[in-house]
C-alpha cells in the first residue's frame, strides 16, 4: 500500500494564513497537517509516501518521503497533480488532500475496504457547511448521489438538495484494479481532451 498526498494548491481561501506557507504545512496542535497524516500512515504500516508539491514547493522538507512537482499548479487541478506522481500509480494506494484531518479509525476502515475505489464521504456536513458559508453553501458544492453504498452521480455544480447525499472529504483508496481503471480513463480522456459533462470544464480542470 502506498500513499500520495496532494499538496500543490495555494489555498487562496486561507490567504491570510498561506501567504508564506502552503496550507498543508499549517499547524494543527503540535504537528503540521501533512505531518499528522505522515505519522498516521506510518503507524498503520504505510511507508511508501509521496507528496505532490506546487505552491512554495521548497518549503516541504520531510525525510523518507518521495516528492513530485506540479509546475502548472496555478492552472490545473488535483487530478493533474496526482498524475505528476504517475510512477506511483502501479498498484493499490491511498490518495489524500494535504489539508485534512481525520480519525485513525477512518483510515483503518478505508484500508480494509475491499472495493476497487473507496471514497471517504461526510454525510453529516450540512450544519457546519452552513455555519461556514451561510445559506449560500450550495454554491460551493457539487452533486453526490449515493444509493446502497455506491456513488451514482457526482460533479454537477449548484446541485439540488436531493442531489447532495454527502461531501467528499479528500481521502480515497484505489485497489490494484481501481488503479488500472484510473489510469485507463485518465489516459483516454486526456487523448480526447474531453470536457466535463457539467460546467464544460477543460480536461486540465
Amino acid at each position: 500500500m502506498k500513499a500520495i498526498i496532494l499538496a500543490a494548491g495555494r489555498g487562496s481561501r486561507l490567504s491570510k494564513y498561506t501567504s508564506e506557507i502552503p496550507k498543508g504545512l499549517l499547524k494543527f496542535g503540535k504537528y503540521s497537517l501533512i505531518e499528522y497524516q505522515i505519522n498516521m500512515f506510518k503507524k498503520l504500516g504505510i511507508n511508501d509516501i509521496s507528496i505532490v508539491t506546487g505552491y512554495m514547493h521548497k518549503k516541504f522538507k520531510y525525510n523518507e518521503v518521495s516528492y513530485f512537482h506540479n509546475e502548472d499548479y496555478l492552472k490545473t487541478n488535483m487530478v493533474h497533480s496526482l498524475f505528476c506522481a504517475s510512477e506511483k500509480l502501479s498498484n493499490q494506494c491511498i490518495v489524500c488532500y494535504s489539508d485534512i484531518i481525520y480519525e485513525e479509525k477512518v483510515l483503518q476502515k478505508l484500508i480494509s475496504s475491499e472495493c476497487d475505489i473507496g471514497v471517504t464521504v461526510d454525510c453529516d456536513f450540512k450544519d457546519y457547511w452552513k455555519f461556514r458559508l451561510g445559506n449560500d453553501y450550495k454554491s460551493d458544492m457539487e452533486s453526490m448521489v449515493i444509493k446502497t453504498g455506491q456513488i451514482l452521480s457526482l460533479g454537477k455544480s449548484d446541485p439540488k438538495p436531493d442531489e447532495i447525499d454527502g461531501r467528499y472529504v479528500g481521502l480515497i483508496k484505489f485497489s490494484n484494479k481501481g488503479v488500472e481503471k484510473l489510469n485507463f480513463f485518465y489516459n483516454l480522456f486526456k487523448k480526447r481532451n474531453q470536457k466535463s459533462r457539467f460546467g464544460n470544464r477543460t480536461f486540465e480542470n
